[in-house]
């Protein structure tokens, strides 16, 4: 019962989660109360949120949504990230960087509600603003590697603000990039035994489904609905992050 359980939790989480992100903020508290300690809790959503990642990258791939050319450089900050966010992940306080990232959502939150056109028209940027973008990617990816919860939506953030991309060529560039770095840092979690293979199977497969059909609801919807779903993912993320 309990692996049917975080099955549809699976599905539940990676269907918004394929669009926006934050679907992790659900997930790792979850599997904390079905009594997994939470280091084990973080790997095991880890390993099983590539099956989301891989299944709404085949989505978005086929739609012509996906930015090509930031693709390379964001698979070399994937593999760095991997590696370095797995193995900082007992050695930060987790709590208080928890509270600066959801201070930092609801600030940018801001731009994103006053904008009305940021995040649905692609837009061209600067050099300048490009360079700090890749910097908040890397940071963003790091975070991701070591915790999950709330790194998709900053992603989010920084490709739409800093890179000009609209809500749904975010969603679509972002998911291999995390996808690689979700492999990478399941390995070195797997090399340390901190993965419950069972919960993370189940949830893998429960992702691969919700992720594949929210990636089509969010093509199908456009940008304009994302970026609604967008915006309450955010403020519970924020909620969450500050209350955890």
């Amino acid at each position: 019962m309990d692996i049917v359980l975080v099955f549809f939790v699976g599905v539940l989480t990676s269907f918004y989660g394929a669009m926006v992100g934050g679907g992790g903020l659900v997930t790792i508290p979850f599997l904390i109360f079905m009594g997994l300690p939470p280091q084990v809790a973080i790997a095991t959503n880890k390993l099983g949120s590539i099956g989301q990642l891989g299944s709404a990258f085949v989505k978005y791939a086929r739609s012509g949504k996906v930015q090509w050319k930031l693709i390379a450089p964001f698979l070399v900050i994937a593999v760095f990230t991997g590696v370095v966010g797995a193995r900082i992940l007992l050695s930060i306080n987790e709590a208080l960087l928890s509270r600066i990232i959801a201070v930092v959502l609801l600030g940018i939150l801001i731009l994103v509600i006053t904008k009305k056109k940021i995040g649905l028209e692609h837009r061209e940027v600067g050099k300048v603003r490009k360079s700090i973008g890749y910097v908040c990617y890397t940071l963003s990816m790091t975070w991701g590697s070591f915790f999950g919860g709330g790194f998709g939506v900053f992603v989010s953030y920084t490709l739409i603000y800093l890179f000009g991309l609209t809500m749904n060529e975010s969603a679509a560039t972002s998911k291999f990039p995390s996808f690689i770095m979700g492999i990478v840092a399941s390995v070195v979690y797997a090399l340390s035994g901190v993965i419950h293979y069972p919960y993370a199977i189940s949830i893998f497969c429960g992702m691969i489904l919700g992720g594949y059909f929210g990636a089509g609801f969010a093509l199908k919807k456009g940008d304009g609905v994302v970026k609604s779903v967008f915006v309450v993912v955010v403020v519970a993320s924020a909620i969450k992050l500050l209350l955890s």
